[in-house]
């Protein structure tokens, strides 16, 4: 007997972004943040740190503020 279109473990893609998933939102409900300001989004910087692993506060206008960070500086062959 033949199932259409059951690819069960076979299926890469679909596990793999399944157990991603699943890996990403239990890391992240183990992260807990106190005396956080309250315009910094608590999602956001769970979501930067876990996946980018980088991220940058800077104050504009006496309000801190999370940005997603990148390496800088002056570019080379290997930048």
């Amino acid at each position: 007997m033949i199932i259409p279109n059951y690819e069960g473990v076979c299926n890469v893609e679909s596990n793999f972004t399944y157990y991603f998933k699943t890996l990403v939102n239990k890391v992240a409900s183990m992260i807990d943040f106190k005396n956080l300001p309250e315009n910094i989004d608590e999602e956001y910087l769970k979501e930067q740190l876990i996946l980018a692993g980088k991220i940058c506060f800077t104050q504009f206008n006496e309000h801190l503020y999370a940005l997603n960070g990148n390496v800088g500086g002056e570019p080379n062959c290997y930048y």
